[in-house]
């Protein structure tokens, strides 16, 4: 199936009830121990569940944004398989899609103020969910910080345009957010490389201070030491007729 952000061809797990984003984990060198045999493909399969729709936006925007269209012309839009016609055939389309209803059939029409009130519900929701990770530090992150973050999650799953509606609705920049808060990933080119001292107590600077000041001390009295003897060279004197220039 195709990713809604990008259309690439990406892998998903189709259950019984939802669809789930696939993310392959493939160290080098790895195997599995399954009974008594040994699997050479060590990969590792995280199957997280997603919104449906996030995959069918992309086929709303395409049959449903100038006039209203039914459910199957929807599902033969969106390019999904088969196997998923039945979970996107409950999805509750009314939360970015105006409807109405002709005889026994309801049609759809994107609408956008839902669209944009339906992700600004995921992003709330999603910060909420890092609000949770107190183990990563971002119970007590800022908001400065953290919507930003949140917004930038759910825009993996949105194409460009979509994106840059959402951050104009929620006042947010496309600058990253500033390194605030432990566990945050940030890209390579924003990590400080540079090491960065460890702040000590006043203890500890002390016990530093004094292991310096014995190495000190040895270098010295090590140099003293060695300021009255001869080198080894001095102890041989050249034979008769030897140019010592040489």
């Amino acid at each position: 199936m195709s990713h809604p952000a990008t259309g690439d061809d990406v892998t998903y797990l189709a259950t019984a009830s939802t669809i789930c984003e696939v993310n392959v984990h493939k160290p080098s060198y790895t195997s599995w121990f399954v009974g008594d045999s040994v699997v050479e493909d060590g990969s590792t399969y995280l199957a997280t569940p997603m919104d449906p729709l996030f995959l069918i936006l992309p086929a709303l925007e395409r049959a449903c944004t100038r006039g209203f269209c039914d459910t199957e012309t929807l599902l033969e839009a969106s390019g999904l398989p088969p196997c998923c016609f039945y979970i996107l055939a409950k999805t509750n389309l009314d939360s970015v899609c105006s409807s109405k209803a002709v005889m026994d059939q309801k049609y759809y029409q994107l609408d956008e103020t839902k669209t944009l009130n339906w992700l600004k519900t995921k992003v709330e929701n999603t910060k909420n969910g890092l609000r949770s990770l107190r183990s990563l530090g971002w119970a007590d992150a800022e908001e400065g910080v953290l919507l930003p973050y949140a917004v930038g999650l759910v825009c993996e799953y949105l194409p460009p345009h979509r994106v840059e509606s959402l951050r104009t609705y929620l006042n947010v920049g496309m600058e990253p957010a500033s390194p605030a808060v432990a566990g945050m990933p940030y890209p390579v080119s924003e990590v400080d490389t540079q090491p960065k001292r460890k702040k000590l107590t006043p203890a500890e600077a002390a016990k530093l201070k004094a292991a310096e000041s014995r190495q000190l001390n040895k270098a010295a009295k090590a140099a003293k030491e060695a300021a009255g003897t001869r080198k080894l060279s001095g102890f041989f004197k050249p034979r008769a007729g030897t140019n010592q220039s040489a």
